[in-house]
């Protein structure tokens, strides 16, 4: 379905310091109304080249808003040359998208071709919307002497700008298997210093929960 304005006159509009002429009758196509989830339309922004700033989704939900900006801004750099610059959309955990992070009291060993990369009884358990949860494991438990920090990079609107580190003792399969937030978003902070594994990219992942004593 789509949705237009007419123009009832001859008009010249001044919007943005632009102006726009239109014709008596001219149709100006403003919508195409479509139902989408407020990931599928960030999804659908970020490959047009935007980014979601803000958004306002009401209580049904039936119905949001979106405030969008330029994925890249291109700007001219001292030395004449033209540079990109990425704008990035910051969001908060909440009832649409929860994070939650809680202490593991369970002790978790990591292993790849027969070393131990990590052994830690201080994991942190991230619990995401749509994701399966993470064992993110304190540096101070990792043999980082076994990891190469790899020129890879994501970018997570909740969690902020990702680095990833290959094992070399698992070769090929364990390229770029290991990933932190050196800087994470205030909502995650906890998780600074910490490294997270792709469980199938390593040997395993083990949590092992300590017996007690009688």
């Amino acid at each position: 379905m789509e949705m237009h304005l007419v123009s009832r006159a001859n008009q010249i509009v001044n919007a943005a310091r632009h102006s726009f002429a239109f014709k008596a009758g001219e149709l100006l196509h403003t919508e195409d109304p479509h139902k989408f989830t407020t990931e599928s339309f960030a999804g659908l922004a970020a490959r047009a080249g935007w980014s979601v700033t803000r958004e306002w989704v009401g209580p049904a939900p039936q119905f949001a808003i979106f405030s969008l900006t330029q994925a890249q801004t291109h700007f001219m750099s001292a030395a004449g040359r033209t540079s990109t610059m990425e704008t990035k959309s910051i969001k908060l955990p909440g009832p649409d998208h929860p994070i939650t992070i809680e202490s593991n009291p369970v002790r978790v060993v990591v292993s790849v071709a027969g070393r131990v990369i990590a052994d830690t009884r201080s994991a942190l358990t991230l619990n995401e919307a749509g994701h399966a949860a993470v064992q993110y494991i304190p540096q101070k438990d990792v043999d980082m002497t076994l990891l190469k920090r790899t020129d890879h990079h994501t970018y997570c609107p909740y969690k902020g700008d990702c680095s990833y580190y290959s094992i070399p003792l698992g070769g090929e399969r364990s390229v770029d298997a290991v990933w932190t937030y050196e800087a994470p978003y205030a909502a995650v902070a906890a998780i600074k210093d910490h490294v997270a594994f792709y469980a199938d990219r390593v040997d395993a992942i083990d949590a092992q929960q300590e017996s007690k004593k009688g």
